[in-house]
């Protein structure tokens, strides 16, 4: 299993991995910034809502996006606790993955089936989440209300997402200036609606490459 060390640069490739279980260390350091920005915080408030969720985004997203938020959490200003790094490092190291409906807020969701709360896959299948957190050998985290107010409103997944299709784009892009060929490429991007718009300019580009000179359409 290969190991991811936080605070540190976290590249597309690792977002890709995190699909499947990966081994990510927090520095004693970086912890030690959780804990005083967690204490700063007032732990005043209320806990995620009970209640299933219906399955919803992919899995290999979900889990990109609970690498990408460990990772805002690991710079130690978010006002989370340290356990709420720890959840999310002992879930990653499993198959374990909230079933996530929306997303309207999806972090906050995922806060949720760690808490036990809701739906969560493990091995591929849907189940309540108290009962995949069992058979991964975790246990609920309780949050505290900064823990529930460091995993809501945020934009991590759409970093996530945004790193998933970068790293999808530059495989097909290789692939065709490796000569799959333009049309190839303008097949692939088609599937992807957020990407659709753009399918005209980048056949304008594409055209001035010197590579596809060569490789021809």
């Amino acid at each position: 299993m290969n190991r991811l060390q936080l605070p540190g640069r976290l590249t597309t490739a690792w977002l890709e991995a995190a699909a499947r279980p990966v081994e990510v260390v927090v520095a004693t350091r970086a912890r030690d910034r959780i804990a005083a920005s967690h204490s700063a915080w007032p732990q005043d408030g209320r806990g995620p809502a009970d209640g299933l969720i219906d399955q919803g985004l992919p899995v290999h997203l979900v889990r990109a996006t609970m690498l990408a938020h460990l990772a805002w959490l690991s710079e130690g200003t978010s006002g989370a606790s340290p356990d709420s790094v720890d959840a999310l490092t002992a879930a990653l190291r499993t198959t374990f993955a909230p079933a996530v409906a929306s997303t309207v807020d999806p972090v906050a969701e995922i806060l949720q089936a760690l808490s036990g709360n809701g739906q969560a896959y493990f091995d591929g299948k849907v189940l309540a989440a108290n009962e995949a957190l069992r058979l991964a050998g975790l246990r609920p985290f309780e949050p505290t209300s900064a823990d529930i107010r460091a995993f809501t409103g945020t934009a991590t997944m759409m970093v996530a997402a945004a790193a998933l299709h970068a790293a999808r784009l530059r495989e097909v892009l290789v692939s065709a200036l490796e000569g799959s060929g333009r049309a190839v490429l303008v097949a692939e991007l088609s599937r992807s609606s957020e990407l659709a718009d753009a399918i005209e300019r980048i056949e304008q580009v594409l055209l001035e490459l010197p590579t596809f000179g060569a490789v021809g359409a």
